[in-house]
């Protein structure tokens, strides 16, 4: 999901006619093994291969950051769930100006003590600065109102719905918080990251229904679908990676 392959990009590695040869797993862009299980990983798009999330339980630990690190979906690609088919599309940092969401790049960023308006100093705790807390406000107001023209739309899902409006909520609970409520910057921290969280899940969402899904579905050409940098997932059978 890094990019769009091109139909002359996926044929190129065909044999010619008549040579008794056939594509196979070798024939990805980039492969790699597993350094635990020893699986051959491989992919026909990406540049590197990210180490796998394996394992039925897994201990999850909240870095400073507020986020879980590898276990987490919002930063790192998981194997992937039709029940949350959206995650793959979580847009990655971005690096470059084309980038679908340059203009929003205060959603990947960091809080410091520099980031401090402190109401008591003896006690450590205050709220964001306007100058930090402004940017969050309106890449907030602008997916809403991207989500509204989706809730208005004949395409709608009323699960995803519903799943927007839980982000939503959550949008309005934190940006408050970290905006007018004095707290600890560890706690500041944890709301940054939970806004973060639901912004990205919500984005993830829109562009899976909006772009993604009706790609796999065959609901428009595939050279006119938009795309960016994604977190991605993996895959461990032909269907999944079809739909990816």
């Amino acid at each position: 999901m890094l990019s769009e392959l091109s139909e002359q990009t996926l044929l190129k590695n065909i044999p010619p006619e008549g040579f008794p040869a056939e594509i196979t797993y070798t024939d990805g862009r980039v492969a790699s093994l597993h350094p635990r299980t020893h699986e051959y990983i491989t992919s026909p798009n990406s540049p590197f291969i990210s180490l796998p999330p394996f394992g039925s339980t897994r201990d999850l630990y909240r870095r400073e950051d507020g986020f879980y690190g590898v276990e987490d979906p919002a930063l790192w690609p998981q194997p992937f769930n039709r029940a949350n088919a959206y995650l793959p599309c979580i847009p990655c940092r971005p690096t470059a100006q084309n980038h679908p969401y340059f203009d929003e790049s205060c959603i990947w960023g960091k809080i410091s003590t520099e980031s401090m308006e402190y109401i008591d100093r003896n006690r450590r705790e205050g709220v964001l600065q306007p100058a930090i807390s402004a940017p969050f406000e309106h890449v907030v107001k602008h997916l809403r109102t991207r989500t509204e023209a989706y809730r208005g739309s004949t395409r709608k899902d009323h699960d995803f719905l519903a799943l927007l409006t839980e982000f939503d909520n959550n949008l309005t609970v934190c940006l408050t918080r970290i905006s007018r409520s004095p707290m600890s910057l560890r706690d500041i921290r944890r709301g940054v990251a939970e806004l973060q969280r639901s912004w990205l899940y919500s984005v993830a969402v829109l562009d899976y229904m909006e772009k993604f899904r009706s790609r796999t579905l065959g609901k428009h050409e595939r050279e006119h679908a938009e795309f960016g940098n994604r977190i991605s997932a993996f895959v461990w059978n032909d269907r999944d990676a079809l739909e990816l």
